[in-house]
């Protein structure tokens, strides 16, 4: 008998198909998982940030927190003012270029990009609570919605107890 295989087995073919199934769904994952960090590491970087207004305007100060987008990225400003005239004003970036940022207020049902005009918060001395108002024409930010690489993050504010938290 001569033995002049060449060829692949059935068996032979679909091991190698599905080696690559595996290996280009696991790269898929990853590229995924990549592009959507610097959504991720915002949403953290703006409930830090508000918790630490909230803290700050529990002691002495009282503080306005304002986050904005532009072409450079996701910015959050803090604005301290004391009652001994102690001011101080500190703006970070917090998010990459390509971070969508929208919000949703309390009287509205869809989410609002977040633009150039900043989102300006507020808390309560007394409660820790959000201020109402404090956004020109709308009451209260229920939810800031952080999202790039098809990956979205949600924070929720909690008006009257001014709870920040990440979902």
């Amino acid at each position: 008998m001569k033995e002049n295989n060449k060829g692949l087995s059935l068996i032979e073919v679909i091991i190698v198909v599905a080696i690559l199934s595996i290996a280009s769904g696991t790269l898929a994952l990853s590229i995924g998982s990549a592009l959507s960090k610097p959504a991720e590491e915002c949403a953290y970087k703006i409930v830090d940030s508000l918790k630490s207004c909230r803290v700050m305007t529990m002691g002495k100060k009282s503080v306005e927190a304002e986050f904005y987008t532009d072409s450079k990225g996701v910015y959050f400003t803090e604005k301290r003012s004391g009652s001994d005239g102690d001011n101080y004003n500190q703006t970070i970036r917090i998010g990459q270029p390509k971070v969508n940022v929208s919000v949703k207020y309390s009287d509205e049902s869809d989410f609002v990009p977040v633009g150039s005009t900043p989102v300006k918060l507020r808390f309560l001395r007394t409660t820790g609570g959000f201020e109402q108002g404090t956004n020109d024409t709308h009451p209260y930010v229920e939810v800031i919605r952080v999202e790039k690489g098809g990956r979205q993050y949600n924070i929720r504010l909690y008006s009257l107890t001014g709870k920040v938290t990440f979902e």
